[in-house]
């Protein structure tokens, strides 16, 4: 956005244009759901039609004025449990775990550990399962095929379903293959976007 900006020819600035931002800075100054207005004990996590205040439930954990206004570390991992929760995690014999928040419980579980994310924001696989159960924006729960788990921990493809797993198989190729410009890791790229392989997403008959 920088790049585009400072690239696009200056504005002339004339009455009307400081008129609108002086209006603009004005609105934003009074609106009261910005950082400046919301107050150290902002908290909202009231859901309607849906849409929830994300913002607001973690304010009172991860806001600068949280940061600045008590004993961070500690008021964190006792006060916030996804937090608590992973580092008991990273400090544990797991290796893997199944989690639907992997920004904050992923940031204090640390890098040698698996988190599988069931809302699939970061799962190649899981994004392409159906939604599973209730939803609500930003959190479809995905179903995780058997075999999915063990796959990811032996580092293979063993999913039960056997075209699902041939799918993952060639979905392995592209976001974890080692040879970045291969022939055959571009050719099934372009597959992939021609839904050649589509077919192989259809359940097995029980």
């Amino acid at each position: 956005m920088i790049i585009i900006v400072r690239g696009l020819p200056k504005p002339e600035l004339n009455r009307t244009r400081v008129f609108s931002f002086i209006l603009l800075a004005v609105y934003l100054f009074l609106y009261p759901h910005t950082p400046l207005n919301s107050g150290f004990d902002h908290q909202n996590t009231d859901i309607e039609m849906g849409i929830a205040d994300e913002r607001g439930f973690y304010f009172q954990w991860l806001s600068l004025p949280g940061y600045l206004s008590s004993d961070w570390e500690s008021s964190l991992l006792s006060g916030f449990g996804l937090a608590h929760n992973a580092v008991r995690f990273k400090s544990s014999d797991k290796k893997l775990i199944v989690s639907a928040n992997i920004g904050i419980f992923g940031y204090y579980s640390g890098l040698d550990k698996i988190i599988i994310d069931k809302f699939a924001l970061s799962d190649p696989l899981l994004a392409r399962m159906p939604v599973s159960g209730m939803w609500r924006i930003g959190h479809f729960q995905r179903r995780i095929p058997d075999g999915y788990i063990e796959s990811i921990l032996n580092d293979s493809e063993i999913i039960e379903e056997k075209k699902l797993n041939e799918y993952y198989k060639r979905l392995r190729l592209i976001t974890q293959g080692k040879r970045l410009l291969s022939r055959e890791r571009l050719k099934t790229i372009l597959l992939f976007n021609l839904h050649y392989y589509d077919h192989l997403l259809e359940r097995d008959p029980l």
